[in-house]
């Protein structure tokens, strides 16, 4: 009875054999090549830019702390700047900075002629807000 069992178990083992080496006939392979272009590289946009600026977002979640929502501001805005499609303006903590230069300038305490103009920004024409209202620190994608 053994030996039958041994028996069936190769004969098994020998099927199996057989039938993979069936399912590698007729396969074929083919080669990709890439130009490693991202798909923004790759599709340049040429129209025009809507100028736009993105506010620090607020931090509204309970364990949202830190600068949390100046760092989601500079994500955004490096992907904005990526795309092409964009002037983006400085609303952030630069703007204080520039403000305080052009009082600078106002002053005369800067040479003449030397000093930053009052007026010359430009307006957005799209400003992003946004609100953080739900934050898991320890969170991870799986």
């Amino acid at each position: 009875m053994r030996v039958t069992g041994q028996r069936i178990f190769y004969l098994f083992l020998i099927g199996i054999a057989i039938y993979l080496s069936g399912c590698g006939a007729g396969v074929t392979t083919t080669s990709v090549q890439t130009t490693e272009k991202s798909m923004n590289e790759a599709v340049k946009y040429e129209g025009p830019k809507a100028r736009i600026a993105v506010a620090s977002f607020k931090c509204k979640a309970a364990k949202c702390g830190g600068q949390i929502g100046s760092g989601i501001r500079d994500m955004l805005i490096d992907t904005l700047v990526r795309t092409n499609k964009f002037i983006v303006l400085e609303r952030g903590e630069g703007l204080g900075e520039i403000k305080k230069e052009l009082e600078l300038g106002q002053s005369g305490l800067v040479q003449e002629g030397k000093a930053p103009e009052v007026g010359l920004m430009e307006g957005a024409d799209i400003l992003v807000v946004g609100s953080i209202v739900a934050f898991e620190p320890n969170a991870r994608m799986v």
